[in-house]
């Protein structure tokens, strides 16, 4: 006979239907709502809907009872200890602090979340927290400078990005590689063919398909060997602007690459190799080209891939995103290289006139890949944004009447929606340009508008940080969002707030920037950095074709994965495998199944939306951690 104990304390057991005649010598909970048990002889039998099944197992021997592994969080006392902060050199203990609990069996990490303040610790040193009955952290250092060398793996990680050029042992170490996607002389060139489908374009202009052009350079696009237009302008926005946010947090010298020395500070140096290559997507009509990738994925060295590489169509998004980032960058350009400058403003105003002279939306939709091509399509249906964007930059630095009127017209005559895609959405971008722009006939009104505009979403990052037992800002009451880096890639929070940071000065913003970069270091509940190369934890196997091609035990370092996902498609069979009942207790399927969704994170590079990244997240980064780096 079995019984059941409903509850706890005094309440009675009462007898259940075993389902069986056969005596049950032990018996433990199972996932799936099963339950396992010991019959005779030692067998292993495990609870069906209507019967108990016996279970094969790859032993000889009789088991003599189960039991099932509890998981949850871990309970302190009441009265809750206090932290002990130790110097790991002496062993001493320079300070201790109480703990504050944050949440109480967090649903999201399945943990009881506690914090503690050492901030009243300065002296420079290596350190451990301990807590009595849980055990010591990590070692930890508190310096001033603590934040250099991410940043410089940060930025350094998009030099390893770069296409169309030797990447020396000199500057890449054990990463090194040689020349690849370059039109060489000396080799086949491959960047890139006129594909035959710009013949069907609405802004064809007489390529002829399977001619060349050079649009070699740039950066790979995340673990690919893509180039595209959108994360592109994304990438150099946030880097470009975090430049603008404090130019001396960045120096020459700072990342030791091939450019140092040259009296730039090495983060303008290595924007300029995807700025180069954004000069070379243009048409000699002003338009720009979207993208350069082969028809299909290549796995491998990027020196290996042999298959051709294609240009494909012209649009009026892509033409107002590099119009954009080009005008941009004349701006900053103007205090290093006069004519570099002239040429990317040139460049920028081209492209301004291809837009006037192309009102609508081409193509109708935004950009498809043509059949056969199954490399990133970035489909982005309106370029109302981009086209903003394009006239706020070009205002800002130049204070021509025309596009702060294109602007202003825009803005009066269009809903503000601030978007959320930084590929896709540019809005935020356009704003800030034109928050900036000290001409005359600005409009204080509009500057004011976007001034409470961006602080209220500053305000409101803060509140989601306050309320969450991490700190972090990301949306996390809607569990079917959390994914591709909308938790893990918290640098992105950060940016905002350092942006509202800039314009008031005001420290809650500042802090607020640091703590949401604390997720994507490793305050989490995986207690991992989540990025390569950083931190006693950290990602092994991304989603980097170099990384998992090179014959180095190491990944690439700085690449910032996506982390944790609240769930994985089916339609895979490595995201089948993952989530799979018997290979993940309990349940983790759905946002709604008890395995933690932000402990849903497997270090595969099979699992794209865990393990890959863009240049996006990788600037976005770079350039957060660069203006907090300074002390």
């Amino acid at each position: 006979m079995m019984w059941h104990k409903k509850g706890f304390g005094s309440s009675g057991f009462t007898m259940v239907e075993p389902r069986t005649s056969k005596d049950l010598l032990g018996i433990a909970g199972h996932h799936e709502g099963r339950m396992w048990a010991v019959g005779e002889k030692g067998t292993v039998l495990s609870s069906a809907p209507d019967a108990w099944e016996a279970v094969d197992l790859p032993i000889e021997d009789s088991i003599h009872g189960v039991f099932a592994l509890g998981y949850g969080p871990i309970r302190l006392p009441k009265n809750l200890p206090r932290v002990s902060i130790r110097d790991v050199s002496s062993a001493a203990t320079v300070l201790q602090a109480p703990l504050k609990q944050e949440a109480a069996n967090w649903p999201l990490s399945g943990e009881d979340v506690y914090s503690f303040d050492f901030s009243s610790l300065k002296t420079p040193g290596i350190y451990q927290a301990h807590v009595p009955g849980v055990g010591l952290s990590d070692p930890f250092a508190v310096d001033p400078n603590i934040l250099k060398d991410p940043a410089r793996t940060l930025a350094r990680g998009l030099y390893y990005q770069r296409c169309g050029t030797v990447l020396p042992t000199a500057f890449a170490g054990a990463h090194a590689r040689p020349l690849c996607h370059k039109q060489d002389p000396d080799a086949r060139p491959i960047d890139a063919f006129f594909h035959e489908s710009l013949s069907k374009s609405p802004l064809y202009a007489g390529e002829i398909p399977g001619e060349m052009a050079d649009v070699h350079g740039g950066w790979h696009d995340a673990g690919d060997y893509g180039k595209y237009m959108p994360t592109s302008a994304a990438a150099l926005w946030h880097l470009l602007a975090a430049y603008e946010l404090d130019p001396k947090a960045f120096s020459d010298g700072d990342l030791g690459i091939p450019e140092s020395g040259n009296g730039i500070p090495d983060i303008l140096d290595e924007a300029r190799w995807e700025l180069d290559w954004i000069c070379r997507m243009q048409n000699a009509n002003g338009g720009f080209y979207h993208k350069v990738t082969c028809e299909t994925w290549f796995k491998g060295m990027p020196e290996q891939e042999e298959k051709p590489r294609y240009l494909f169509e012209m649009t009026t998004h892509d033409t107002a995103l590099a119009t954009a980032v080009l005008a941009l960058a004349a701006r900053i350009w103007q205090a290093y290289d006069e004519q570099v400058s002239r040429a990317f403003l040139e460049r920028a105003e081209r492209g301004w006139e291809f837009l006037k002279r192309h009102p609508d939306t081409l193509p109708a939709g935004g950009f498809r890949n043509p059949k056969g091509v199954v490399t990133g399509e970035y489909n982005d249906p309106e370029d109302g944004d981009n086209r903003l964007w394009a006239a706020a930059e070009l205002y800002r630095t130049t204070g021509k009447a025309e596009y702060g009127a294109w602007f202003i017209s825009w803005w009066q005559q269009h809903d503000h929606v601030w978007g959320w895609s930084p590929w896709q959405h540019a809005y935020p971008y356009a704003c800030w340009a034109y928050l900036h722009s000290r001409w005359p006939d600005a409009s204080p009104k509009v500057q004011k508008d976007i001034r409470e505009h961006l602080l209220r979403k500053a305000q409101e990052s803060l509140q989601k940080s306050a309320t969450q037992p991490y700190s972090s800002a990301a949306r996390l009451d809607v569990p079917d969002w959390i994914g591709w880096g909308s938790f893990s890639q918290s640098a992105e929070y950060a940016f905002l707030l350092l942006q509202a940071w800039v314009l008031t000065k005001d420290d809650l913003y500042l802090n607020g920037a640091f703590q949401n970069l604390d997720v994507q270091f490793g305050a989490n509940p995986l207690s991992m950095c989540f990025v390569t190369g950083m931190g006693s934890r950290s990602p092994r196997d991304p989603l980097h074709m170099p990384s998992l091609y090179d014959g180095v035990e190491e990944p690439v370092p700085g690449i910032p994965v996506f982390g944790s996902a609240a769930h994985l498609t089916r339609n895979n069979p490595f995201y089948r495998a993952a989530q799979d009942p018997e290979n993940l207790y309990p349940r983790g399927q759905t946002p709604a199944d008890p395995y933690p969704i932000l402990r849903r994170y497997w270090d595969a590079h099979e699992l794209v939306p865990m393990s890959e990244f863009t240049i996006v997240d990788m600037a976005i980064a770079a350039g957060v951690v660069g203006v907090l780096s300074r002390p």
